[in-house]
């Protein structure tokens, strides 16, 4: 499985504390299509304490749209916004080590 998970240090300093919160995904130079997912908030948010914050439910379709592989890394962009939490999600992809 392709990993979903943020750094605490990140959730911590911009992104909402609530334990489940809907996020919308748009991939980099392309308004035109976006995908729902989900927030989840696990933990207590502090330093050495097991929480993690990652995307649940509508990840493995924007994964699989776009045909990310292991090895590829998303930067997420926070857009500010007074109504539904957004990222635009920036794809680099692994080189091919054969190239």
């Amino acid at each position: 499985m392709l990993e979903d998970i943020f750094g605490w240090e990140f959730a911590r300093r911009c992104l909402p504390s609530s334990a489940t919160q809907g996020l919308t995904l748009q991939l980099a130079g392309c308004r035109s299509k976006e995908w729902e997912t989900v927030l989840r908030v696990q933990g207590g948010r502090s330093r050495g304490s097991n929480d993690m914050v990652r995307i649940s439910r509508g990840w493995a379709k924007f994964a699989s749209d776009n045909r990310l592989q292991l090895g590829d890394i998303c930067l997420f962009e926070l857009v500010p916004s007074m109504k539904r939490l957004k990222m635009i999600v920036h794809i680099i992809c692994k080189l091919d080590e054969h190239m």
